[in-house]
């Protein structure tokens, strides 16, 4: 059935705000979905102030009408419930090393991925995402229905691997 304002369908997307993780991409994407329909999905993007990113911020704050919601802080309980519910998860990054939440989205919750195609993306989650390259394909990919995460080939790492994983990215931040 359809959901009611606050129950809006949203898609997630975990990460430090910085300019390897392309919100500006994400940005102009949900500009272009909310010019074109009211009703289109939120984003709600989870991540700490990172570095050189002063626009970006400023940006992000603003975008709350564009149905762009930014939280700077998530305690592990919050973070748990806004993956259960997310539509699919997006990364919309330039580079990364490993990329925990989207293995983490799809060994847990089993959550649609929406991957910028990246190396480390294609070599963990190849056959279990769709990709994009550019804001056109990432729009094409939103437009049509997604297909549930199925559990990779690197199935053996198993959740205290991915918690260890967990635990050291978060003494890095």
């Amino acid at each position: 059935g359809l959901k009611t304002a606050e129950e809006k369908q949203y898609f997630l997307s975990v990460g430090t705000v910085e300019p390897r993780k392309n919100y500006e991409l994400a940005l102009s994407t949900w500009s272009d979905l909310r010019s074109h329909s009211e009703s289109a999905p939120n984003l709600i993007i989870v991540g700490r102030q990172g570095w050189k990113t002063k626009k970006t911020q400023k940006a992000l704050l603003r975008a709350t009408n564009q149905g762009v919601i930014w939280f700077t802080n998530c305690c592990d309980g919050a973070l748990e419930n806004l993956y259960a519910q997310a539509e699919g998860i997006i990364s919309f990054s330039l580079a990364e090393g490993f990329d925990l939440p989207p293995m983490e989205a799809r060994q847990r919750y089993q959550k649609p991925l929406i991957l910028s195609d990246i190396p480390v993306h294609r070599e963990f989650h190849d056959g279990s995402a769709e990709f994009f390259s550019t804001k056109l394909e990432l729009l094409e990919i939103l437009k049509k229905p997604l297909i549930q995460s199925t559990i990779s080939k690197y199935s053996e790492l198993s959740v205290s691997t991915l918690n260890v994983a967990a635990a050291c990215i978060k003494s890095m931040l």
